[in-house]
């Protein structure tokens, strides 16, 4: 991966607020769980201490503890002077100012960087990013998916939108996507209701539920996608294995799909120009990126 971390600006959320993001009641908690475009939340380490199952994945990774620690003592200041641009984006409930929310944030990601090295070792955080996982199908119960997908609409197709969702769909049994305004409008995405109905017609089950959680204005919501399990209409074995797929017009592709000039910095990044969101997911990309070419029909 050709990722350059002076492109990231690293930004990570807590247990708590993956709780209220995501609705993930006690028996979730305890599920085989999957946090796409991880960052350096400290999601995994907080489940990992109570003993439950996290894999974390995110191009960030390949970078050493030290290496993001540095990155996120750099651009800190840049994320709150952002969010001090747009306090009447967000509602200050739960947070009392821009300098609470930094310290909150900051406490998340020093735990991350605490529990990474280890956390490297057990196999709980891997370099991966959408649209292809190195997982095996149905290897998870939940894939979690936060700030990234729709969010960056202006940057990522609607197809590229449906395979990642697919992908998730692929290795986890069920999956959630929060939030679903756009990063820098703070508008629905465009892309959320053309990708809910093709979900549909491709026979995956697809709810958009309110969520307890709200920091920015409008972002309440999250997208629930599970798959059934058929041998209807020629397509072999479950609707959510992405690779088995041969029928209504449904395509692979190769472990490939994504190099070239797409640059993926998974870990939630912002633009300190706009400051329109508190931050915005890492997948970053570059402008000339054409992800398409590299798709491959089997």
């Amino acid at each position: 991966m050709s990722l350059k971390l002076e492109k990231v600006i690293p930004w990570g959320r807590c247990l708590d607020e993956y709780i209220g993001m995501f609705s993930l009641t006690s028996s979730d908690l305890k599920r085989a769980i999957l946090d796409c475009a991880g960052g350096p939340a400290s999601f995994n380490a907080e489940m990992t201490r109570q003993g439950n199952k996290v894999i974390s994945c995110d191009p960030v990774y390949q970078f050493t503890a030290v290496e993001i620690g540095d990155r996120i003592q750099e651009t800190y200041q840049t994320v709150i002077d952002a969010v001090k641009a747009n306090v009447d984006g967000y509602l200050w409930n739960s947070f009392e100012s821009p300098y609470q929310l930094g310290e909150v944030r900051m406490k998340a990601m020093q735990e991350f960087l605490a529990d990474f090295p280890s956390g490297l070792e057990q196999g709980r955080y891997l370099t991966a990013e959408l649209p292809v996982l190195p997982f095996d199908n149905g290897q998870f119960d939940l894939a979690l998916c936060s700030h990234f997908l729709f969010a960056y609409s202006h940057l990522l197709s609607e197809e590229f939108h449906l395979e990642a969702i697919m992908e998730m769909c692929r290795v986890a049994k069920e999956v959630r996507v929060f939030p679903l305004l756009q990063s820098f409008s703070g508008e629905e995405s465009e892309h959320l209701n053309p990708i809910i109905a093709e979900l549909k017609n491709r026979n995956f089950r697809v709810e958009v539920q309110e969520a307890p959680y709200e920091f920015q204005k409008g972002g309440n919501k999250m997208l629930r996608v599970r798959g059934l399990s058929y041998r209807a209409n020629g397509i072999r074995g479950y609707t959510n294995d992405v690779r088995s797929y041969r029928a209504n017009g449904i395509r692979g592709y190769t472990n490939n799909a994504v190099t070239g000039g797409m640059e993926f910095a998974a870990t939630q990044t912002m633009s300190a120009v706009t400051g329109r969101m508190e931050f915005a997911a890492t997948q970053t990309m570059s402008a000339s990126a054409d992800w398409k070419k590299n798709r491959m029909d089997k």
